[in-house]
């Protein structure tokens, strides 16, 4: 009898405003759609996160609208009253009651704009041309808007990602603004470790991915796509050619600060390039060379391209995702505060271990992990004797990075090793490997 007065309450809600909300529902739905239909319209060949202005707007318009007809809807207080006295339900029960019906009410408007928006990357997927579609990753933009990365899960996008893949509507495809944590938890979905790039912001002040998303992503071979390279907005701009690390970093390479600059563009650039046979056919990175000359008057990236019948539209997709690059190295001078000083110099710290790790493999053809030799150095880096007072390091540090980098060149150029791993002796030392520790035979 109990249940038959509560589900009889819960009925109150349902009768007096489940109507009202799904009205609410389909008219944002509608409008988001309407505007999304227009600017893809007026917009085409556009950025997504360019055609979805104004959608974030109506969501949050919907989502206000919906939260003050909860409060108000059902409330006829002589309906009500009449109600609870007849089922002789206390107002504490009526109100958990109203509650309820309230969560499920915003669980469907969580339903409703979660379809509204895979509809719009469908759509957005079918009127875009295939040379732009490459270029800008399908629904790749959802993730560049903080309301829509919440509301697409992982699993679903991921699916919906290969989908488009097997029907060769893309190529491959990333994701935008994932964090280590959305990385680990994306490649545990089905499909998604066919994931090949991750855009991230990544710039001279902001190095936080290099502690733990990075290296993450190299191990996976996962190429990284950085925006705003040389940070964002503001008056970050006026503190470009003077920031001391650009200076530092300028001298250690025995150029101007516009020059590093534009060195720190061009080597974004051909990390891109090297990416473009996944996405593009009969391409190889030598088609494109890069260098930095004098153009104006003033150091600039110029680019040597060496094709012969190559579609316009695959073209218009490479130079639309260098262009994206340079339009966004403009701004510098943010440090990054997520990361401190003790992680900055131990990060310095493994950076020249490596150099040294590899210089050994190259030149000796050995693997030495245990740097007795280099202890003093390492250690000197790791206790911020290479550090200046204003947390950037110290031109020395820059001179000994360069000069391990053009041995580390040389050395590539001059070593006895082949060119590419002996894969299968390497499988084999594992199966021998593998087969000694079941024996217990070390």
């Amino acid at each position: 009898m109990r249940q038959h007065k509560h589900l009889s309450l819960l009925g109150l809600w349902v009768e007096n405003c489940l109507g009202r909300v799904l009205a609410q529902l389909g008219l944002m739905a509608a409008l988001e759609i309407i505007v999304f239909g227009a600017r893809l319209y007026l917009l085409p060949e556009r950025p997504m996160e360019e055609v979805l202005k104004g959608v974030p707007s109506l969501f949050m318009a919907g989502w206000i609208a919906l939260f003050h007809l909860l409060a108000h809807c059902g409330d006829e207080r002589r309906a009500v009253g009449c109600t609870l006295r007849r089922l002789r339900v206390s107002e504490g029960a009526a109100l958990a009651w109203k509650g309820l019906f309230g969560a499920a009410c915003f669980l469907l408007l969580w339903v409703v704009q979660t379809a509204v928006c895979l509809g719009m990357g469908l759509w957005y997927a079918a009127a875009v041309g295939p040379a732009y579609r490459s270029a800008q990753t399908v629904l790749l933009a959802f993730y560049r808007v903080p309301f829509l990365h919440s509301l697409l899960p992982l699993a679903e996008t991921a699916e919906c990602m290969e989908k488009l893949r097997e029907d060769g509507l893309i190529r491959a495809w990333g994701v935008s603004n994932l964090d280590l944590d959305d990385m680990d938890e994306l490649a545990a979905v089905p499909g998604g470790k066919n994931c090949v790039t991750d855009q991230v912001l990544y710039h001279l002040g902001s190095r936080g991915i290099e502690f733990d998303l990075l290296p993450a992503l190299q191990e996976r071979d996962i190429s990284v796509m950085a925006y705003c390279p040389l940070a964002q907005g503001g008056s970050l701009r006026r503190g470009l050619l003077e920031s001391p690390a650009v200076a530092d970093t300028a001298r250690a390479h025995d150029a101007s600060p516009a020059e590093a600059k534009e060195r720190h563009i061009m080597g974004s650039c051909e990390n891109t390039i090297f990416t473009f046979p996944e996405r593009y056919r009969n391409f190889t990175p030598e088609q494109i060379r890069l260098s930095v000359a004098q153009v104006d008057g003033r150091p600039q990236v110029v680019a040597d391209i060496h094709m012969e019948q190559v579609p316009l539209r695959t073209l218009t997709g490479m130079v639309s995702e260098l262009v994206e690059i340079t339009r966004n190295y403009d701004k510098i001078h943010h440090r990054n505060k997520k990361k401190d000083d003790a992680h900055l110099n131990k990060h310095a710290m493994h950076l020249v271990r490596l150099y040294l790790m590899c210089l050994d493999i190259l030149e000796k053809e050995e693997i030495v992990t245990y740097r007795e030799a280099d202890h003093d150095l390492l250690m000197d880096i790791r206790n911020r004797h290479y550090q200046k007072a204003d947390h950037t390091f110290s031109a020395e540090f820059y001179d000994l990075l360069n000069g391990l980098e053009k041995r580390l060149d040389y050395a590539k150029k001059n070593t006895s090793l082949p060119e590419e791993p002996g894969l299968a002796q390497i499988e084999a030392f594992q199966i021998e490997v593998n087969e000694k520790v079941v024996r217990d035979e070390f």
